[in-house]
């Protein structure tokens, strides 16, 4: 069992090497992106301390990353997004949060989309299974 499937558990970083990332303050929504992901085959780094996603410096260059909007006391997904942008210009992010994101659309939609966590749950995961590396064919 991993610690993301253990209730008890509340890890920072599930230990995975993947080329997609996701920040959030809640187990519940890292476990749902993570688990149908994984019923697809498809690996991703979860995270629920923002420090930790930006001090990654190990495993494969990031291709895309998926973040809270409002990730508790005072860390922000725009300001981690701004950090990520700064270290790789490249790098691709969307936002999937459940607060009202319509009073920062614009702020939020400069950076990439935004998917909300109670309806489009399905869309935030196509987005990042469009993002993942191909995976090779078996011999």
């Amino acid at each position: 069992m991993s610690a993301l499937d253990d209730p008890r558990m509340t890890p920072t970083h599930l230990q995975m090497s993947s080329e997609l990332a996701y920040l959030d303050d809640s187990v519940v929504a890292l476990r749902q992106v993570r688990k149908t992901l994984s019923n697809q085959g498809i690996l991703i780094e979860c995270y629920t301390d923002a420090d930790e996603l930006l001090a990654r410096d190990s495993g494969p260059t990031l291709r895309a990353v998926l973040l809270d909007v409002d990730l508790g006391g005072s860390v922000d997904g725009p300001a981690v997004a701004a950090q990520l942008r700064a270290k790789q210009p490249t790098l691709e992010i969307a936002f999937f949060t459940a607060v009202d994101a319509k009073t920062r659309a614009d702020e939020l939609r400069a950076l990439g989309p935004v998917f909300d966590k109670t309806s489009q749950l399905e869309e935030a995961v196509a987005w990042l299974r469009d993002r993942s590396p191909p995976t090779a064919e078996p011999r």
